[in-house]
């Protein structure tokens, strides 16, 4: 039977975690104004996440809140949280605070820019029984601008969690993720891990509730400032791998 597919969003949360982007938020609120000038979803939610920066970065947010044109289609809402927990948190908290139809999650440096969404729709690649999307870096349709040890260390990284885990999904790791409102609340309810791992337990929470994960393509660039560490932060992954093989 041919795949049915929907073609339009009718309404879209974005949750945008972040810790100490003080440096960045210029730059982010760019892609945001792009985004809202070109799209296609009748009505937007953006959900900045401060997972407990020490900056003063959510006084910025709050005056790029202040100049965004006051519309009905358009909401917005700064989430503070006191202590730094990790990313997985933020994602936790703006997820389940987030009220629109569908919920992108993305990274504050939009190394996938928000307008991917609007190509997503138009190619028509959102199928009505599938409600967990993730943009995929490992698919050959996919854009990429990074280093080649990068590279190497993704490949490395999916056998093991493929080893270890028996995850198959070529990339879990991309931030920008779209879910369907209810199914993105039942996963992130119970999500424990907000580490860099916190990735790996969606897909296992999703797998519990018989949901498919989909990848698709993505336009995907390497953007300086990252807080990731190559070596320690494998290093972690690696834990956060054994430790969730424990677990299932």
């Amino acid at each position: 039977m041919k795949k049915k597919n929907i073609h339009k969003i009718n309404s879209l949360s974005i949750v945008i975690p972040f810790y100490n982007e003080k440096k960045r938020l210029n730059l982010a609120f760019k892609n945001i104004n792009i985004f809202l000038k070109k799209n296609i979803t009748s009505q937007i939610e953006i959900l900045f996440v401060d997972d407990g920066s020490d900056d003063e970065g959510y006084i910025i947010i709050k005056n790029f809140f202040n100049s965004l044109q006051k519309s009905k289609n358009l909401s917005y809402k700064l989430i503070r949280v006191k202590k730094n927990c990790g990313k997985g948190f933020a994602l936790k908290k703006g997820c389940l605070a987030a009220k629109k139809e569908w919920i992108l999650t993305t990274d504050l440096d939009f190394s996938v820019p928000l307008t991917q969404i609007n190509l997503w729709i138009k190619k028509r690649v959102i199928s009505i029984d599938n409600y967990i999307f993730f943009g995929s870096r490992a698919l050959e349709s996919s854009k990429v601008k990074t280093a080649k040890h990068r590279l190497l260390i993704g490949k490395i990284f999916r056998v093991l969690i493929s080893f270890f885990l028996n995850i198959k999904i070529k990339d879990t790791q991309c931030g920008f993720k779209l879910y369907k409102n209810q199914i993105a609340k039942k996963i992130f309810r119970k999500l424990t891990m907000y580490g860099f791992d916190h990735d790996l337990e969606i897909v296992i929470l999703a797998k519990k509730i018989n949901q498919k994960i989909e990848e698709l393509p993505v336009k995907w660039h390497h953007v300086g400032q990252s807080k990731l560490h190559l070596f320690k932060d494998s290093i972690k992954m690696f834990l956060g791998i054994l430790k969730l093989s424990a677990k299932i």
